[in-house]
């Protein structure tokens, strides 16, 4: 089961669809749908998703017609097969997300998607795809002295497979986490007083990495 927040129309973010949380418990994103502020929350909404779970692929087409949408891996890679191609190398056919845990918007409730790993799919981003397995397949044929030509695997199947790689390289790092984890307690209106020691130990320990998100005033 996975849980979305969704946010539309908030007033630095006007006419978008976009999302500020994702998780995997209820009970985790009705605690982070709390922390946003009643100004903005009103612009929320909180959709289930039992079909998906970590890693997580969702799919934006058009972010001022529709939200973000969780698509599987396999869907994913044939939509990037079997789609018609435009010939202009600028041209974006749509973003993709990637999640294999939970995430929570910076300051909650507003659109930090660009500190997210995501991907702008335009040709360039296809072609690399195919060459790196086409790579991957020369070396592989190397090694057992095959032709190619026995490789039967799919462009639909390649690209799947490419696509599961990456949930191998983007697993956050426990100091992102704690990156996240205060961005949450900054960005929450209510602090329990286990929350306020949390949130002070989170901030000596980000800066003691190099990672002072620089909000505090002192």
């Amino acid at each position: 089961m996975t849980y979305i927040i969704y946010s539309y129309d908030h007033p630095r973010s006007p006419g978008v669809h976009y999302f500020c949380g994702v998780f995997q418990k209820e009970e985790v994103a009705k605690e982070y749908l709390a922390s946003i502020s009643d100004e903005y929350r009103k612009n929320c909404r909180l959709e289930s998703f039992s079909e998906f779970s970590y890693p997580l692929y969702l799919i934006e087409e058009d972010f001022y017609q529709k939200p973000a949408i969780p698509i599987t891996r396999a869907d994913l890679a044939k939509k990037m097969a079997m789609m018609p191609k435009v010939d202009d190398e600028n041209h974006e056919y749509f973003n993709y997300y990637l999640f294999v845990d939970d995430y929570r918007g910076i300051i909650p409730g507003e659109d930090c998607l660009g500190m997210t790993d995501h991907h702008h799919v335009d040709n360039h981003h296809i072609q690399c795809k195919l060459n790196a397995s086409l790579e991957r397949q020369e070396n592989r044929a190397i090694d057992r002295a095959a032709s190619l030509d026995d490789n039967e695997e799919t462009y639909e199947e390649m690209l799947a497979r490419l696509l599961q790689g990456e949930e191998k390289l983007w697993v956050p790092s426990e100091d992102d986490k704690k990156l996240q984890r205060y961005g949450f307690l900054f960005g929450k209106p209510r602090l329990t007083t286990e929350e306020n020691s949390e949130k002070k130990t989170l901030l000596a320990e980000l800066r003691a990495l190099g990672r002072d998100p620089g909000w505090e005033l002192s």
